[in-house]
């Protein structure tokens, strides 16, 4: 007689097995195939992850951006492409001449520190009365915006950010009533919409 006639043999000589036995193994099975799947997915996300590539992060309006539900799931979400102040720097063609003032742009007033910069200027280097680089990131976030780059944030928002800010005495912006954003909130919501 041979093995497999043998194990043939036995099954038939043991009563079928009880559903709640079959359940108890497949229950066990999926367990470990899910430890072991969500383990591989862990890395596969970890190194998939835009944030561990250096791209950005945020793809929201700044309200939109506080929400807590949004779903990053969404197969319609809009994704940033945007654009570091270094990185526009080293672009060779901008939607805007390289020598527009930041003061022609923005609007500012004539008490304005920024005025008489040029947005290439102040995306080269940080100015001393700016410790947090909230020019040099609205010069970055306007190109952004007109380029198209941020869809969710448009160049008529950036420029109510720096309005408000600096109406504010450098001192904030409001994403939504109630909340306020200090410089350094500011530039930590541009630095998540440019690469």
């Amino acid at each position: 007689m041979t093995i497999e006639q043998q194990q043939h043999d036995e099954n038939e000589k043991r009563p079928p097995q009880d559903p709640v036995e079959k359940t108890v193994f497949a229950g066990e099975s999926r367990r470990r195939f899910t430890k072991s799947g969500l383990a591989a997915s862990g890395v596969i996300l970890t190194l998939s992850s835009r944030s561990v590539l250096g791209a950005p992060t945020i793809n929201a309006s700044p309200s939109a951006s506080l929400s807590a539900n949004q779903s990053t799931h969404s197969q319609s979400q809009v994704l940033s492409t945007g654009l570091s102040p270094a990185q526009w720097i080293q672009q060779p063609k901008w939607p805007v001449d390289k020598s527009s003032s930041f003061g022609g742009v923005f609007g500012c007033g004539s008490a304005s520190v920024f005025k008489d910069n040029t947005l290439k200027a102040l995306m080269q280097k940080q100015q001393d009365c700016d410790p947090y680089k909230v020019g040099m990131y609205l010069s970055a976030a306007y190109l952004n915006a007109l380029d198209g780059r941020t869809p969710f944030l448009n160049v008529s928002r950036v420029k109510d950010m720096f309005n408000e800010w600096t109406l504010s005495g450098c001192g904030h912006f409001s994403p939504t009533a109630g909340v306020n954003w200090d410089s350094s909130q500011i530039v930590a919501y541009l630095k998540g919409t440019q690469g």
